[in-house]
């Protein structure tokens, strides 16, 4: 008698231990957490499919941001595009796609979902800054150091903005003022 337990005992002590898991690895996917623990959080909500919409593409989000983080850029690439299938008008996505596309060398495609990103949030401050850098790599400085200006505009400051804007200043001959962009990001 005692060598079989009931099913529905079995599974009532099952199922907090499970909720306990998913609640640690969703806090991993959507909280803070290491690069590391991120992907593994949010394979499992991306797994389990318990999530809204919402909560899934940010789920992807989130994973992609991680595998970038790691120089796992294919990965990130697909991950950030199977947010933006869920999410269409996810700004953030199509940002962080956008710099995918640059650091592996693809500097158009890095302008048209920048391009994207501020068109759906155009107080994005970093689809301003990766389309400016996009610019840049591609002998667009003009369009660079608009880009760059516009951001900090929006971000006073930004060290990012002000080294990349001062860079393509001296470039085009400005070198009092891209000097003076360069001295300003180094005193923040």
């Amino acid at each position: 008698m005692w060598g079989r337990i009931p099913i529905c005992l079995l599974l009532a002590a099952a199922a907090p231990a499970e909720a306990q898991t998913y609640r640690q690895l969703s806090q991993w996917c959507f909280g803070q957490a290491t690069d590391a623990e991120t992907i593994k959080g949010c394979d499992a909500v991306i797994r389990w499919a318990r999530e809204s919409t919402r909560n899934a593409a940010a789920a992807f989000y989130n994973r992609g941001h991680a595998y970038r983080n790691q120089g796992q850029l294919e990965r990130a690439i697909e991950d950030y595009d199977q947010a933006l299938t869920l999410r269409p008008t996810f700004a953030d996505a199509w940002s962080d796609r956008g710099i995918a596309w640059r650091l592996k060398g693809d500097n158009e495609r890095a302008v048209a979902d920048s391009s994207e990103a501020i068109r759906l949030n155009p107080a994005l401050v970093d689809a301003w800054v990766n389309r400016g850098a996009a610019f840049a790599m591609l002998g667009k400085l003009d369009l660079a150091v608009a880009d760059f200006t516009r951001a900090l505009a929006l971000q006073p400051g930004d060290t990012d903005a002000l080294r990349a804007r001062g860079e393509v200043r001296r470039a085009l001959g400005d070198v009092a003022g891209g000097d003076a962009d360069i001295a300003a990001a180094r005193r923040r």
